[in-house]
């Protein structure tokens, strides 16, 4: 399937959820649209890591942090899931750790430390 954008899925969502829905939960549009935008906002810092890692030479550096970017990756795609099931307190929390860690891996990503020698 196509990824929605924020506004594209919150009115998609609109359809069913309003006042007037079966659904009737008309808070899900207005969520899943900040859902969506906070995921966006975590795989564009994901992204930006992608480049400064193919740019370690030193391998057992470059696998280290390539391993924190996929510790990075997993509460997103946890999020993602919660998110499928209208789960957005679960989801928001698995957000909040992958915003984290990506932001902590381009911290260290900006500001390597010399090995010493």
């Amino acid at each position: 399937g196509q990824l929605l954008s924020p506004k594209a899925l919150a009115t998609r969502c609109q359809k069913c959820h309003n006042e007037k829905g079966v659904g009737s939960h008309p808070e899900f549009p207005a969520q899943a649209s900040k859902m969506m935008e906070s995921i966006r906002e975590v795989r564009d810092l994901l992204n930006q890591a992608k480049p400064l890692l193919r740019r370690i030479k030193d391998r057992e550096i470059r696998q280290r942090l390539e391993e924190q970017y996929r510790q990075a990756e997993v509460p997103l795609i946890e999020a993602v899931n919660f998110a499928h099931s209208f789960v957005f307190d679960s989801s928001a929390d698995r957000r909040e750790v992958a915003r984290r860690r990506a932001e902590a891996l381009l911290e260290i990503l900006a500001n390597p430390v010399s090995p010493r020698r």
